[in-house]
């Protein structure tokens, strides 16, 4: 399985908007097939940072999922948004507890 960690760091100010445009990614990207986990998440002591935890199905589902106009619509929103570079780790799964 193939994977994403994006973390985003919003501009003072901006993390309830940042995260309004993540929210709605949330919704957009469950319609998606390929796509098993994808959730949006906060550290408890970082109000300013969110980040993306995405799961595929496999590369294939991952580059569909990169490739949708939502997508692109998303992270031109976000660009004025943040307060440095989104920064995106592809992983690959090697294992897992599934309940």
């Amino acid at each position: 399985m193939s994977c994403i960690i994006a973390t985003l760091r919003a501009k003072p100010g901006q993390a309830a908007a940042l995260e309004r445009v993540l929210r709605e990614q949330v919704v957009n990207t469950d319609r998606e097939d390929g796509t098993l986990v994808y959730e949006l998440v906060r550290p408890v002591d970082e109000a300013d940072t969110l980040i993306v935890y995405e799961r595929y199905r496999d590369d294939a589902a991952k580059a569909d999922h990169l490739a949708k106009p939502y997508l692109a619509e998303a992270f031109k929103a976000v660009a004025s948004l943040v307060a440095e570079p989104v920064s995106l780790r592809h992983l690959v799964l090697l294992a897992r507890v599934g309940r």
